[in-house]
């Protein structure tokens, strides 16, 4: 997903810098002309000399462990308000919610918290990234073990939607 932001901001004018782990091949595979400045989510130093001088961020959660991403937005977020980024776009899961069983919806709201109340304002983008994880391990299964419950959104409620969605589903 990183690749195709810078490439998409790159393609609008905008002047881009990608912070990469590998300078080689980064090279190869982004557009010639994109700044590329060394850093990784773990070492909070190298972040901060890779964000110095830059005005806005896009923060793009990634999947992986979920304490060492926690602790990557964490990092990321610090950096950006020690070097004085003005915006930080940050993208988000839509599931956010205290009692999701989702196992990064306490990884992107921990992060959303961090943005809330850093100095630095900011977007966050609730993307349906994972839309097929949620197709291959929720709704497919839910066909075969007729148990199907969703979060609606709202803050400490999950209502049962099976009888709304039964008709449909041939039930």
């Amino acid at each position: 997903m990183g690749r195709a932001v810078v490439c998409r901001l790159a393609s609008l004018g905008h002047d881009v810098v990608a912070m990469v782990r590998d300078v080689q091949a980064a090279s190869r595979r982004l557009p010639s002309g994109i700044a590329l400045r060394v850093a990784d989510y773990e070492d909070a130093s190298a972040l901060k000399r890779a964000l110095a001088g830059i005005d806005d961020m896009v923060l793009i959660s990634c999947d992986g462990d979920a304490s060492a991403v926690m602790r990557h937005h964490a990092n990321a977020i610090e950096a950006a308000t020690a070097t004085n980024i003005r915006h930080i776009t940050f993208t988000s899961i839509v599931d956010t919610d205290e009692l999701s069983p989702f196992y990064f919806s306490p990884v992107c709201r921990d992060a959303e918290r961090r943005l809330a109340v850093c100095s630095v304002p900011s977007t966050i983008l609730r993307c349906g990234l994972y839309s097929d994880f949620i197709l291959k391990h929720w709704l497919v299964p839910s066909q075969t073990i007729n148990d199907w419950y969703w979060g609606c959104f709202e803050r400490g409620h999950a209502r049962p939607v099976q009888d709304e969605t039964a008709p449909r589903r041939g039930k």
